[in-house]
Formats: C-alpha cells, structure tokens, sequence
C-alpha cells in the first residue's frame, strides 16, 4: 500500500426561523401601555433606569459557555478497547477475524454505525491501534508488511476544536515489526511518527451522505519509503471514519483522482483506543501498552 495514511473536520451549519406573533396581540399591549395611568408609567420608566444602572458601564458580552467531553488531558483515565470482550484475546485475533468477514459486511457495519454529531466529540484519544481490511486483491497487498511501511496506527493531538470536541490533528505512527507477529509486543509496538492530517466532523460523507469524522491529508508532507528507496505522496488521501464499537473505529479511504475526481480505494481500517501501563492515554507509541497486540 503506498500510503498508509488515513484520517476527518467539521462543518455544521445551522439556521432557524423567524415566527412572527399576530399583529393584534402586539396592538393590543401597546394600547394599553399609552391608556395606562401615568403614575404607573413613571414607575416602570423608573425600574427600568434602575436596572440600567446596576449593568457595567464597558460590560464585555458572557461568551456561552462549551460543551465538555471527558478525556482532554493526556493524564486523564483511559479505558482501552477490549478484545477479550468479543472472544478475542488481542488486537491480532481480532483483526483476522474482522478480515475474515467479506467487504459488504465491512461495509454494512460501517453504514450501520451510530451516526456522530456535530458537537459529541470524538472517542480516540492519543496513540492508537490498527487493523487493515478487507478482501479485496488491493487490501491483501496492503496487509503484506513490505507493502504498508509497517503503518502502525495514528496518534491524535491534544488541540481540540472548541465546538465539535474533536481533536484537530494526528500523526502517523509506521514502525517495521509492526506486523511480524512472532515478535512480542515489546518489539513490535515501537514506531517513527510521519505524515500529518486534519481531523475534523463532516455532516455528509461521500460513501452515503451520513455525518462521519474526516481525516484529511491534504497538508501532509511525502514520506520516504525505505524498502522502495522512494519518496510516497501522502497528500491525496482522505478516511471517513465511524466508531462501530465503543472505542473502534472504522474507516474508508478515499483519494483525490483529479481536480473536479475522487474515488473510494477497495482497502478499509479500523482503529482502537490503547492505553499506557498506568492507565492514562499514550503520547508516543511506545507507550501502548493495553490491549495486547500479540503477546509478551
């Protein structure tokens, strides 16, 4: 797979409507107010100056205040997904068995995940894990560690955007013995970090006009393929990711065909949340340590 990237923004627009009361209603009041006794009149302009006076003179408007979502520090308590809850005892099982379903099951559970919003948030935090899928002849290649670079999963930032709850960006995390899973996790978890891409809540995915999360890849930079002894171009590449599980993700790629052209890529991923040995969200892939990509 040359790219071994993948990632999603957030644009939510809303509008209301303007109800207009009957006009009778509103003559009605101001009828009144001009018939009312003077005395009264008086009394109401005086409240009225009263409670003008108790404001600040250069006031600044209350901003409202954000919504809050759980989880926005690194030291926060982290709960990663559980494979042993699927009957899985780590990530490897659970990734054959995933790979063991066709693509239109893959498909269908994607479409069939709880939709996001566009202001809940987002489930992952920090470095995670992966799986790469499907069964088509382009996902078998990818799976194959020569072709993905060792593409270990993505690390999301800790900058989050203020309205959505996402975080805004990720890295990339490829390291070469990712995948070799005759080697304990302690050899096969360490990874180098390339290839930014935007994160972001769209209220219309291309694979069916649904809310999605975006990880855009527009902005990142090529990356160097040491087996090929090339340079890959990242920057084409966009996911669209649903959570299937609570704490699994699943995406499907895309990539920019041309100017006005983009096409869906026959390869789909999952990712899941990992923590650190202490319980708190991993900042560095080294750090996961929970659930078991293979064994110890």
């Amino acid at each position: 797979m040359q790219r071994a990237t993948f990632v999603v923004l957030v644009l939510c627009l809303s509008c209301g409507m303007a109800v207009a009361r009957p006009l009778s209603q509103d003559s009605l009041h101001t009828s009144q107010a001009k018939t009312a006794p003077a005395g009264k009149a008086a009394k109401a302009a005086a409240a009225t100056q009263a409670k003008k006076a108790q404001q600040p003179i250069n006031a600044e408007p209350v901003a409202p205040e954000q919504p809050k979502w759980p989880n926005m520090k690194p030291s926060d308590s982290c709960k990663p997904f559980d494979p042993t809850a699927y009957q899985h005892p780590n990530v490897d099982s659970l990734c054959a068995k995933l790979n063991s379903m066709s693509d239109e099951q893959l498909l269908i559970m994607h479409g069939e995940a709880p939709l996001p919003s566009a202001t809940g948030g987002f489930p992952l935090r920090g470095c995670t894990h992966r799986c790469l899928l499907g069964n088509s002849a382009a996902a078998l290649v990818a799976r194959q560690a020569q072709n993905n670079m060792g593409w270990a999963g993505k690390c999301f930032n800790w900058d989050f955007n203020t309205t959505t709850g996402v975080p805004t960006g990720l890295i990339n995390m490829f390291g070469p013995n990712y995948d070799n899973s005759s080697l304990p996790d302690s050899q096969r978890i360490p990874a180098s970090r390339r290839a930014n891409a935007d994160v972001y809540y769209i209220p219309q995915s291309r694979s069916d006009g649904k809310p999605a999360w975006r990880f855009d890849h527009g902005g990142a930079e090529k990356i160097w393929d040491p087996i090929r002894q090339m340079w890959l171009i990242v920057n084409g590449f966009n996911d669209e990711m649903r959570e299937v599980r609570p704490g699994l993700l699943m995406g499907r790629i895309f990539i920019k065909a041309g100017p006005d052209s983009v096409e869906e890529v026959p390869i789909m991923f999952a990712l899941m949340q990992a923590c650190t040995a202490d319980g708190t969200f991993p900042t560095t892939p080294e750090a996961r340590a929970t659930p078991l990509l293979g064994h110890v």
